[in-house]
């Protein structure tokens, strides 16, 4: 079961508006899955534009995996960390990052995050935080469309980890 509500400005590069989804899955045997379990991810994201070309921009995360096989688990999936590095079964998290055209066709962004994977929510414990921080560059790809290209340095608890996409983190 999926709800969505998306008052975003525009998919690609949203300067105003929000983005919420909430999926909530069941698996279960009678039905042909090797396992029983339910899983819950949500997301909030906001935009809100400041000045003539700056984003600032934000989400928070919650995800619960309850009993779910190693290969589901919530993932801490922040820039500065190795994808799939921190899973556990509760995950809680919020991220800011602010974007900002500089010249033609680049522009810039700062951002920071903190969150946290724990077996289940008592185990949430501030020695246990995941900090994030860095910095990118982005080329617009096309005129028409606000798609860009992003390059983006991120420093974790573990160290410095290098990004290449296409289209925003969030």
């Amino acid at each position: 079961m999926t709800i969505e509500e998306d008052s975003r400005d525009d998919n690609f590069y949203p300067e105003s508006g929000n983005w919420l989804q909430a999926h909530l899955s069941f698996f279960n045997e009678a039905f042909g899955s090797d396992f029983d379990y339910q899983k819950l991810e949500s997301s909030f994201a906001s935009y809100r534009k400041l000045g003539e070309t700056g984003v600032l921009a934000w989400r928070v995360v919650w995800e619960d995996s309850g009993s779910a096989p190693f290969y589901d688990l919530s993932v801490h999936d922040f820039r500065g960390y190795v994808p799939g590095r921190y899973r556990d079964r509760v995950r809680l998290a919020g991220e800011v990052e602010y974007r900002r055209h500089l010249f033609s066709r680049v522009g810039g962004v700062v951002f920071a995050g903190l969150g946290q994977v724990a077996p289940d929510y008592s185990s949430f414990h501030a020695d246990n935080l995941l900090p994030s921080g860095g910095l990118g560059v982005r080329f617009r790809l096309t005129e028409k469309n606000r798609m860009n290209y992003r390059i983006d340095v991120g420093w974790g608890r573990n160290g410095v980890q290098f990004y290449f996409a296409i289209s925003e983190a969030f």
